[in-house]
């Protein structure tokens, strides 16, 4: 890992490698370092239901509209959820896109059905 540089800054031309390694210097510089797996799998578990909540107001579904605020941006929501995931890759000592490959390797030998065309059509 390279030292931590609090100047350090996201750049488009990044590796998802990059993107990991950068996470973990940022959650070293805002403290996350401490935390268990289990914890960062619990605020994770949180931001995905600050997704869900956020995609509920996105897509027109019927919401509080006196909490209104507290239904997020889901473009930052979905940033925070990749955000937990790779600090939870860190932890678990997981590259992600080496995990990534993996797993599309096996997806990709799968054949996939929906339940429509399983239906019986008489």
């Amino acid at each position: 890992m390279s030292d931590v540089n609090a100047h350090e800054k996201l750049d488009k031309q990044m590796t998802l490698d990059q993107i990991q390694n950068y996470m973990l210097n940022m959650s070293q510089i805002r403290g996350f370092t401490h935390d268990t797996s289990a914890e960062t799998m619990l605020i994770l578990l949180e931001e995905v239901g600050e997704l869900a909540k956020a995609l509920r107001k996105h897509s027109g579904m019927k919401v509080d509209h006196t909490r209104l605020s507290s239904y997020g941006n889901l473009k930052h929501e979905m940033a925070d959820v990749c955000i937990c995931l790779m600090m939870l890759a860190n932890k678990c000592h997981i590259n992600l896109f080496e995990a990534l490959d993996e797993k599309e390797q096996i997806n990709s030998q799968r054949t996939w059905h929906s339940e429509q065309s399983k239906k019986y059509v008489g």
